[in-house]
């Protein structure tokens, strides 16, 4: 069984290319390791909401790792950071899920270990920190028996919100995601695509159902609130509700009511 299975949907050749020179490099050597990608190049043949599930279903490690194409290990941590920061985690909390660079804790703070085009911060607290969700570049999802269950939902594809998705599934099964002290270069600045609100609209209606009242914010600052009652996701899916989310007076209320569903 190899360490680690490694997952990219690519469009780019060059970017695969400069991405696996890098993992190599960094001691993510065929040994230990497994890489798979799948063809994007005359279009998007495939998505990260059934691709990513159909690979871990289907494969066999002890991590997975789900990545963009436009990711390089030039900071310095590789191979041994990542399996020592990991087996950490482990120690730490048995039954964690999800791992990645960069997401928002039950604080409503960004947390992240990345270095990217927009110059997000990193985080000077102590890591790792339990996050709602996570950025979609870099994703570890634990390959021990008990984690099986955690993945993406069927119902949902595309390519927006699926780092949010799998911490959602894992904390229904009561296990929690983390922001992780592995660093790394993602060179992408994040496209907004023509599909993207219809698919955030599809994520909100999957997800409302399940939750009496949730609020989570994603690592790029938009802001979602889930819950099964219809005056509530009425409440806040009017604009001026919607400019005010994000305010320090919105985020203490919703600490307080502990709307984060991070898992005890």
């Amino acid at each position: 069984m190899k360490t680690f299975q490694i997952l990219t949907l690519a469009n780019d050749l060059r970017h695969y290319a400069n991405l696996r020179h890098s993992f190599l490099a960094a001691g993510f050597d065929e040994e230990r390791c497994a890489y798979t990608m799948l063809d994007n190049f005359d279009g998007n043949a495939h998505e990260p909401y059934g691709a990513y599930q159909r690979f871990k279903t289907a494969g066999r490690a002890k991590y997975f790792i789900f990545c963009h194409q436009d990711v390089l290990l030039s900071q310095g941590d590789g191979y041994d950071k990542l399996l020592a920061v990991l087996a950490a985690l482990s120690r730490r909390d048995p039954t964690w899920a999800v791992a990645g660079n960069s997401g928002v804790n039950a604080g409503y703070e960004l947390v992240s270990r990345i270095v990217d085009p927009l110059g997000t911060p990193a985080w000077l607290g102590d890591l790792p920190q339990a996050v709602m969700g996570l950025d979609e570049n870099f994703i570890v999802v634990n390959g021990a028996d008990g984690a099986a269950g955690i993945g993406w939902s069927p119902e949902l594809a595309g390519f927006h919100f699926y780092g949010c998705d799998v911490c959602l599934n894992a904390a229904l099964h009561g296990r929690k995601s983390y922001v992780i002290d592995f660093k790394l270069q993602h060179l992408g600045r994040g496209v907004l695509t023509a599909d993207f609100w219809a698919i955030k609209a599809r994520f909100q209606r999957h997800w409302e159902k399940r939750f009496h009242a949730a609020f989570i914010i994603t690592p790029t600052k938009i802001p979602l609130v889930l819950t099964r009652h219809a005056w509530l996701r009425w409440l806040g899916a009017l604009p001026v509700v919607q400019r005010r989310l994000l305010r320090p007076r919105a985020l203490r209320l919703a600490r307080r009511l502990n709307l984060a569903r991070i898992p005890a």
